[in-house]
């Protein structure tokens, strides 16, 4: 008889809305559910509980509100049961065909529509609203700003948010007109265009609307109404958004509080609230706080849903977060898998996307990039076909594709997705605001990593045009100058940056780690071995708990290669051989043999053999790295290209391979002219090695 429902939608939208003032649409919220007064519950299930032995039509209403209790207790199955108990007297009594009747079918169908969530159920009910409002004796009633308030939230569920604020501005006008100001329909309008503003970013508005709501309630419901702690938990997430701890952990502590006092300790609002409060902990790196708050959501959840319910998968993925974050991957792991599992038993091809993301980002740690992109790329597929190509959540996909393709060394693939993830950004948010200007601060990192300088400074240059003087971009800015030779320049401002953000460290040892690198090749640049060696050596030094693991085998391996070329430098070959030797068998094993990110490890390797005078042990490694670099376009103009080639005519030299001792020399020039200025050091040393060899 749920097509009876659909039919019948008509009935629905006219009794459905003639419910008691303030109660939220079921369709509302995940998690939260709908409220009644709790004494009002109280008492009628106290006068109702013997007429429910019954099947009078008195004690259909007891059923009823029966059913919405147990839907916000969680208890969604028994919620199903008294409304059809309700229907069945009702049918039974007063028939099928009787407004009253029609009146209970249609609220099953709304807990069918938000349980199940049937596209083609929706599709007709936003076609019935929009029908009715079109109607001059409905639109201005309360009647009609219920349709027109429910088509914002149908809005909202397309993530056309600007379209959902107008619908909701249209219903608060009606609302007003017919109620006064301080209705608890005005109070949910408020609750709602603060969730607008939330979404949006505009964090100071969006409080000024909880308040108003916070304000109308308390005056008719009294402060310690559980309906308020909503108000509380939006107020908390827009602190956090704000950076407003202490304002943060009031919020959502009185926002628990209300939730326990009202629907009790062990209901699935309690359970949503502890949720919250431990999504919180989580992100200001409080996991054993957030392990126990998350873990009593999960088993609160797990007690009244089941162990496979869908509602289970939030709780996991966090769970599987703070484990990661703390280097524990075997739990993690685990506790994504499980996510994984109850997404894909309950069709929720969302959650199973969070979780494939995570278990992806999981085996990167392990130098899994292969195994990550398949899971990356279904990810993706998923979340494009459900939330567009264009929603923020689908574009930061492509961003972790990116990351994935560049260990991979698929530098033109990663670059054309970069391209789409910056212009999705630009516009979702507008090529003048914040999230726009970091995303290429994003690319610009990467393409400093694959030694593209000028292409990394000229996104710094847009991001700077919005965010100013800012210590992450000036960190990028000065590591590619550095490497294009303004060596004073560049270091002064590094350590400037430095010096600016080391307090803000929160894990100081992997924070201080990328500018170790950096001030080591410095100061081999400067001749300065000693102090190059010191730098390298910290690097080395760094516990491996300190950090995600790949990230310890990738400093590892530059710890080496720093050193090993120091040692080089200095003539000192027997380290130098073990050191270098140890990076590329490091990064070997970290992104796979002949990749581009083993190339600088096996030119280092080939300049080694060159220096003591033995050629054709340092052909094959030169070789290696220059077939990695030129299997993608875009390394053809990079700094490593130039070196490896510069190494390979030396090569040819020894030979006595004249021709093809021109040749690499003059395509080194061409690469790093790519990045450099005619008066860089590198360059001249190629143009005065051919002057020296000329005949």
């Amino acid at each position: 008889w749920l097509c009876i429902g659909i039919i019948c939608l008509s009935f629905f939208i006219f009794f459905f809305f003639q419910a008691e003032d303030g109660i939220r649409d079921f369709c509302l919220s995940r998690g939260l559910g709908d409220v009644y007064k709790r004494q009002y519950l109280s008492t009628a299930l106290r006068t109702y509980l013997s007429d429910l032995e019954a099947d009078v039509v008195a004690s259909t209403e007891p059923l009823l509100y029966l059913g919405r209790l147990n839907y916000e207790m969680g208890e969604r199955q028994k919620a199903i049961n008294y409304i059809e108990r309700a229907y069945n007297i009702r049918k039974q009594n007063l028939g099928e065909s009787h407004l009253l009747t029609q009146q209970i079918l249609n609220y099953y169908f709304l807990y069918l529509l938000v349980l199940r969530q049937k596209e083609d159920v929706t599709d007709k009910l936003r076609e019935f609203l929009l029908q009715q409002i079109k109607k001059e004796e409905i639109r201005n009633t309360e009647y009609g700003a219920k349709a027109i308030e429910c088509l914002g939230w149908d809005r909202i569920n397309k993530k056309q948010y600007d379209a959902a604020k107008a619908y909701y501005e249209q219903a608060r006008a009606i609302y007003s007109k017919v109620n006064g100001e301080n209705s608890l329909q005005i109070a949910t309008l408020e609750q709602k265009i603060a969730g607008y503003y939330s979404e949006k970013s505009m964090y100071d508005e969006s409080v000024l609307h909880f308040e108003k709501c916070k304000e109308i309630q308390i005056k008719l419901l009294g402060p310690d109404h559980p309906l308020i702690g909503d108000v509380y938990s939006g107020l908390g997430w827009n602190y956090y958004n704000q950076n407003k701890l202490d304002e943060c952990w009031t919020a959502f502590h009185k926002c628990l509080q209300l939730y326990k006092d009202g629907y009790g300790e062990k209901s699935l609002t309690t359970a949503s609230a502890f949720y919250s409060v431990g999504v919180i902990q989580y992100q200001y790196a409080m996991y054993a706080e957030s392990e126990v708050s998350l873990k009593t959501s999960f088993d609160i959840t797990k007690e009244k849903l089941g162990e496979n319910h869908a509602e289970l998968s939030s709780c996991l993925t966090v769970l599987g977060n703070l484990n990661n974050e703390q280097g524990k991957y075997t739990v993690a792991r685990e506790y994504y898998e499980k996510g994984l599992s109850i997404a894909k038993l309950n069709k929720e091809e969302l959650e199973e996307a969070f979780n494939l993301y995570n278990l992806a980002d999981i085996q990167m740690k392990f130098s899994e990039y292969q195994e990550a992109i398949e899971k990356i790329d279904k990810v993706y597929e998923i979340r494009a076909r459900i939330l567009g190509e264009e929603d923020n959540i689908t574009l930061f996909t492509l961003k972790m594709l990116t990351e994935a393709n560049l260990k991979l060394g698929k530098v033109d693939d990663a670059l054309k997705n970069f391209d789409k993830f910056i212009k999705g950004q630009h516009k979702i948010f507008g090529k003048g605001t914040n999230s726009a200007a970091w995303s290429f601060w994003y690319r610009a990192q990467a393409l400093y990593d694959i030694k593209l300088y000028n292409q990394a400074i000229s996104d710094i240059e847009e991001a700077e045009k919005v965010l100013g003087n800012n210590a992450n971009l000036n960190i990028v800015v000065a590591k590619s100058n550095f490497k294009k030779g303004e060596l004073s320049k560049s270091y002064t401002l590094i350590q400037e940056s430095f010096d600016i953000k080391k307090d803000e460290f929160v894990d100081k040892d992997l924070q201080y780690a990328q500018f170790y690198i950096v001030f080591a090749e410095y100061h081999i640049v400067q001749g300065n071995y000693d102090e190059a060696y010191r730098y390298a050596t910290e690097l080395s030094y760094i516990p491996k708990s300190k950090m995600p693991e790949i990230k310890y085998h990738e400093y590892y391996a530059e710890s080496h290669h720093l050193q090993g070329i120091a040692y080089l430098k200095q003539k000192k070959l027997t380290e130098a051989f073990q050191e270098l030797e140890n990076g590329l068998n490091q990064a070997n094993k970290i992104y796979g043999k002949d990749t581009i990110y083993c190339s600088k490890h096996n030119t280092a390797m080939g300049e080694y053999y060159l220096v003591q005078n033995e050629p054709l042990r340092a052909k094959p490694y030169l070789e290696r790295s220059i077939k990695a670099l030129e299997s993608q376009q875009t390394m053809l103009q990079t700094e490593l290209y130039g070196d490896a080639l510069f190494l390979m005519a030396q090569y040819h030299l020894q030979q006595n391979e004249k021709t093809q001792y021109k040749e690499k020399c003059e395509k080194s020039l061409d690469a790093y002219r790519h990045q450099f200025s005619e008066t860089h050091h590198k360059i001249n040393e190629v143009i005065a090695h051919m002057k020296n060899n000329k005949n």
